[in-house]
């Protein structure tokens, strides 16, 4: 990992359960400020839009807060 080359990966919480994840990925961040992200959410919690938050959250994390393009 570097400035330039990372990754950063955040546990998704419900009720004190792990029930999924997302990551950020970046390369060449200096340059071209593009973050690459991918989430996953148990199958049984699938369909109640807490994916669709945790997506919204990694992009305004990217884009407010790292200066994301």
């Amino acid at each position: 990992m570097s400035p330039e080359e990372w990754s950063l990966d955040f546990g998704v919480h419900l009720d004190g359960e792990v029930i999924g994840s997302v990551d950020l990925r970046a390369k060449n961040f200096s340059d071209n400020y593009e973050v690459v992200t991918g989430s996953w959410i148990y199958h049984r919690l699938q369909g109640r839009g807490i994916g669709t938050q945790i997506r919204h959250a990694a992009a305004v994390f990217c884009f407010d807060y790292l200066g994301a393009h």
